[in-house]
């Protein structure tokens, strides 16, 4: 299970790590990749809950480790309490990882709930614990919402596709403006 992103506030790691203290003793571990002013937190968080040995604070690592870690990961987590369009979620989708992301912002603009993910409400510990345990015990599932998170996401968010759809708008324009 893996967390990437800035820890600060607002990102909801700490609920993450208390979903997860939760399962018990699950055979999962917690990659928190990425550093911030919250890291301290998350990792006093982990001790006191007893799954320090479990959660793994990988810091700040550069772009091609980081892709490692997320590629070797079973399911990607956005626990935010708020976002524009989630870089992570959407990443995660693109290369067919099973989504697991609190329903904020643009989530729902990459993907849709029980298709390309499993969502909750921000700040909903209850519902991000079930489905955690529900993912790190069904391999079929994180197989189903990876397959249906990439399928979802390739066409619409492919930069070739993007840069042809904003050059047919902006020929669109001209034209128009032309007439």
């Amino acid at each position: 299970v893996t967390f990437a992103g800035w820890l600060i506030d607002g990102k909801g790691v700490p609920d993450l790590v208390a979903a997860f203290a939760r399962l018990g003793d699950v055979p999962a571990v917690v990659c928190i990749v990425g550093d911030g002013p919250r890291r301290q937190d998350v990792e006093a968080l982990a001790r006191r809950l007893g799954v320090a040995d479990r959660v793994r604070m990988l810091g700040y690592l550069s772009e091609q480790r980081a892709w490692s870690v997320i590629r070797s990961s079973d399911v990607v987590v956005n626990p935010s309490y708020t976002e524009g369009l989630p870089t992570s979620v959407l990443e995660a989708a693109l290369i067919g990882k099973a989504v697991l992301a609190s329903d904020v912002g643009g989530t729902r603009e990459i993907v849709s709930d029980g298709e390309g993910a499993l969502l909750f409400a921000p700040r909903d510990l209850q519902a991000l614990q079930s489905h955690l345990a529900s993912l790190v015990a069904d391999s079929a599932l994180r197989e189903r919402l990876g397959a249906a998170a990439r399928a979802g996401t390739a066409g619409r968010f492919d930069w070739s596709v993007s840069a042809s759809r904003f050059a047919r708008i902006a020929r669109d324009l001209v034209s128009s403006r032309a007439a």
